[in-house]
């Protein structure tokens, strides 16, 4: 059975994951055995809420603390 981290609580894990320092949006993917579009869909949430910055370095999409 493939344990999916999106389907746990997902905010927690990309918070904690972000606090040991920045991370690729594909970081956190590859953690999480999902989709780069998934991951995304989770950000986007908690961009909105001011949980997380998402910036663009070197061509790549950087997640970190909001």
């Amino acid at each position: 059975m493939e344990t999916n981290c999106l389907h746990r609580p997902t905010r927690d894990f990309i918070l904690t994951m972000i606090r040991q320092g920045p991370c690729t949006i594909r970081q956190i993917a590859d953690t999480c055995h999902s989709s780069s579009y998934d991951v995304v869909r989770y950000l986007s949430d908690m961009v909105r809420h001011g949980q997380i910055m998402v910036k663009s370095v070197n061509g790549q999409l950087v997640v970190s603390s909001g």
